[in-house]
């Protein structure tokens, strides 16, 4: 594969793979006590943000499946950052009260849907342009870019822990 070359699915698919290992393995150095703990991002425990991760990768992961059926007036945005904030905001509220478990649990689900969801989109269509976005753009955006985006808050959230324990 060459810098030119767009992604294939198995690319798209192995780097979110990758990344969320990642992910996973940043989460699990964490206890109960401090996942439920608000400071990652302002107001946001890891719990928050695992249901943020997970509601943004299920999301998405309809949003592929109806491009997959060739229905993609179906498709659904936020449009603008305000909106996205507005959606954070509600699905935070919608979730903050639920158990770590099921947060867990949801968060898993969202990332494997997303997988199967990818892999329900012909080749042919991934790199085609349906409302603005490619479904290989939509994938990259909410699952490895979205991973990444996070992971780096996690870890700096995970210093300041460590160094305001010790």
């Amino acid at each position: 594969m060459t810098a030119a070359q767009p992604l294939t699915r198995a690319d798209l698919d192995r780097l979110a793979v990758q990344s969320w290992e990642k992910l996973m393995a940043e989460v699990e150095r964490f206890s109960d006590s401090e996942m439920e703990q608000p400071g990652v991002v302002p107001d946001w425990s890891l719990k928050d943000l695992l249901g943020h991760i997970g509601f943004w990768a299920e999301f998405m992961a309809g949003n592929l499946r109806a491009i997959a059926a060739g229905r993609e007036d179906e498709l659904r945005s936020p449009g603008d950052d305000t909106v996205v904030d507005q959606w954070n905001d509600r699905e935070w509220r919608l979730r903050r009260d639920r158990p770590l478990a099921t947060i867990k649990e949801e968060w898993l689900a969202g990332f494997q849907s997303a997988r199967r969801a990818l892999a329900e989109v012909p080749e042919a269509k991934l790199h085609e342009k349906i409302q603005e976005r490619t479904p290989a753009e939509r994938f990259a955006g909410d699952t490895f870019g979205h991973f990444e985006e996070h992971l780096r808050q996690i870890r700096a959230w995970r210093r300041q822990l460590e160094t305001t324990e010790a």
